[in-house]
């Protein structure tokens, strides 16, 4: 049986539908999962689902609520949705106590620090004068990153859609991944199989695209 992978979706603009790009169910499909879509859950739902669900992706989309780790709301920061919020730490910690992988994507890697005790740069351009947003660039990682395990060449270019980013890391998280002017790209904790990028690998993450090696290494973690 195809292990089974909650990913967390967004609001649509009009409010009245849910949405999250086709190429994440793609992407999880073809490195051999089931993909299962997540919206709105409480505190006990989500322990439920961590105990069903063999892995979840936090998936990209808005900014989180700055109070969420104890800063007041940057100009820049948008798209706040207070509930979403509320879903995807309880669920990342869930999944957490469950012992149940985890991997953050855009707006998920941030979710994920936040969720462990981290902060966020609230914004590139204006806070560290750098560009993530409609950009390709390249990240390198050091020997011990699970990158490692997943691209043989020690870096690889990226696409980026981010004016948001990792600050302070969470408790128990390692930067596994930089782009050149520091900003970081990629975290993990491989004792708690928790994983999370900066970048959009859904975008070429279906069967034969560079990107396709990251899910599936993430579906092997669920696996086990």
């Amino acid at each position: 049986m195809r292990p089974l992978i909650g990913i967390t979706t967004s609001d649509s603009d009009s409010g009245t539908h849910i949405q999250l790009r086709m190429d994440y169910h793609q992407s999880v499909e073809d490195a051999g999962a089931q993909p299962v879509l997540l919206w709105r859950c409480g505190e006990a739902a989500a322990e439920g689902l961590a105990q069903r669900l063999d892995g979840l992706i936090l998936a990209g989309g808005g900014d989180m609520d700055p109070a969420r780790y104890g800063q007041t709301r940057h100009e820049k920061t948008e798209l706040v949705s207070s509930g979403r919020d509320d879903t995807e730490l309880w669920l990342t910690r869930a999944f957490l106590e469950a012992g149940k992988p985890v991997l953050g994507i855009c707006r998920g890697i941030q979710t994920l620090n936040v969720a462990l005790g981290g902060d966020l740069i609230q914004d590139l351009p204006q806070m560290r004068g750098v560009k993530h947003a409609n950009v390709r660039h390249e990240i390198t990682w050091p020997e011990e990153s699970f990158l490692s395990a997943i691209f043989p060449y020690g870096k690889i270019e990226v696409n980026s859609f981010h004016h948001q980013a990792v600050g302070r890391l969470g408790v128990g998280l390692q930067c596994a991944a930089c782009a050149a002017d520091g900003t970081i790209e990629a975290v993990s904790d491989g004792r708690r199989n928790l994983y999370g990028v900066q970048w959009h690998p859904e975008k070429e993450g279906g069967a034969g695209q560079p990107m396709a090696p990251l899910f599936r290494y993430f579906v092997a973690q669920c696996i086990r």
